[in-house]
């Protein structure tokens, strides 16, 4: 790790990005096992962008108050493997970039707009346990204080959300894997171990490139709101072999 006044490195660890996968319930085995990984185009088991957000979440933490509610806004461009640089840029907004300088991703804060109307919602239950937390802090190496439950535990259950709607409404076979393409979460209340329930709505669309989808999620915790938002995407399909 190499760090300047708006500038960090991290090496990019395997074993840090699975236990955050883990931790937040990110469990696609494009992540995990490499050769899975190589027949989806991809070099080995890929960097999860849930990893990405739990860096970005961290960082911003250290540097900068929170304003609440808030939106964050993601954008993801390149795959990250073990052993890549990733450099941490700090300016009006945060830009994830390999040594190379190929952005990877860029994460801005901005606003809370207006709230997001869901219809025909689908649940899912996903529950933060302190095993679950330690090994998310564990997994992005944290400093100082934890104690705090991160955002990243929210857009762990909407992406895990994804791939159960994918299931059910999809219909898609062993073939295809569900690739993140970007997101915007409003975060309104602070997250706390415990039940969390996030309620999804899809939007499916078929073009002559693929399958897109666009998801609306809201999360609650005892009733209270925490994380609302979308996510957009597609689902990549298995190289042909030769």
């Amino acid at each position: 790790l190499i760090e300047s006044s708006n500038m960090e490195q991290i090496i990019i660890k395997r074993e840090n990005w699975e236990k955050v996968a883990r931790a937040v319930g990110e469990n696609q085995d494009i992540h995990f096992d490499d050769e899975i990984a190589k027949r989806f185009g991809f070099d080995s088991a890929v960097c999860p962008g849930v990893y990405l957000l739990a860096l970005a979440e961290s960082e911003v933490d250290r540097r900068w108050l929170y304003r609440k509610p808030r939106i964050i806004k993601g954008k993801f461009r390149n795959p990250l493997y073990e052993g890549d640089v990733l450099c941490l840029e700090r300016n009006d907004h945060l830009a994830l970039t390999k040594s190379n300088r190929d952005l990877v991703a860029r994460i801005d804060e901005t606003d809370f707009p207006v709230q997001i109307k869901l219809s025909t919602p689908f649940n899912i239950i996903t529950e933060i346990t302190p095993e679950n937390l330690a090994l998310f802090y564990e997994g992005i190496e944290a400093r100082g204080e934890k104690v705090a439950v991160p955002y990243t535990f929210g857009f762990g259950s909407i992406i895990r959300s994804v791939l159960e709607v994918k299931k059910a409404d999809f219909a898609v076979d062993s073939d295809k894997r569900v690739v993140l393409g970007g997101m915007t979460f409003s975060l309104c209340n602070p997250l706390k171990i415990g039940t969390l329930s996030t309620k999804v709505s899809i939007v499916r669309k078929e073009n002559p490139k693929g399958i897109l989808y666009r998801v609306f999620s809201d999360c609650y915790q005892n009733k209270e709101r925490v994380v609302c938002g979308d996510a957009s995407g597609w689902l990549r399909s298995k190289k042909a072999v030769a």
